[in-house]
């Protein structure tokens, strides 16, 4: 992904202003404020490299701390937002990962938080990213009344994508005009990619295997 490119348009094709992306923003930012947390951040999950994605971020200074965050990535079993994804469960405790170049705290003049919560985002058994919360208070203590209420935000967040993607999907099966001849090589095209696009949808296991149906295809072609 260049780094110009948005997170939540590149890997779940929504659009920041669209009304999705903000009841994703009122959820983290809900989220964080819940559980007394400085900032709260969305990742999403990049099924290709095994990598987290940082999308977007609210709380302290915000505007700052999303564009410095911004497609960073984590890979999955690093860190407690990695090891959230690899093991789908809400992992909190101190960073453990150090590649993150996190949102300077003045108060504290540091560069990293002192504790992290992580709950991993899941709908119908696939992993869709992590949602996080993060204190840059060294006395700041997440407790398990903290990790539950995430781990339901991280599943509403979940649920939100998955109804996005279904409308897509609805859309995209009515998208072939009944005009359009059962033997034409359009309707032919648009069906293929509907049943595509529907394949991929099932999780990261099928979506390498239609690439790799896709790869000896073309090779086929090709010869």
């Amino acid at each position: 992904m260049a780094p110009s490119d948005d997170p939540l348009s590149s890997y779940l094709g929504l659009l920041p202003a669209q009304a999705e992306a903000r009841v994703l923003r009122l959820l983290i930012d809900l989220g964080r404020r819940v559980v007394g947390a400085d900032e709260g951040s969305l990742l999403v999950y990049d099924a290709e490299r095994r990598v987290l994605v940082f999308a977007m971020t609210l709380g302290s200074e915000e505007a700052e701390a999303e564009a410095r965050l911004k497609g960073q990535v984590v890979p999955l079993g690093e860190g407690r937002t990695g090891m959230a994804a690899e093991f789908r469960t809400v992992q909190v405790g101190a960073p453990a990962f150090h590649d993150i170049e996190f949102q300077q705290h003045k108060e504290r003049g540091g560069s990293e938080p002192d504790i992290v919560l992580a709950a991993p985002m899941i709908w119908d058994d696939t992993l869709v990213g992590v949602i996080t919360a993060v204190s840059f208070d060294s006395e700041k203590r997440f407790t398990q009344d903290d990790a539950t209420v995430y781990e339901e935000f991280a599943g509403i967040a979940a649920f939100v994508v998955a109804q996005w993607q279904r409308l897509q999907l609805h859309e995209a099966a009515s998208a072939v005009p009944d005009s359009l001849p059962a033997d034409s090589s359009a309707r032919a095209e648009l069906e293929l990619l509907q049943r595509v696009h529907r394949l991929v949808r099932r999780g990261p296991d099928t979506l390498r295997q239609v690439n790799s149906l896709l790869d000896a295809v073309e090779k086929m072609v090709g010869e």
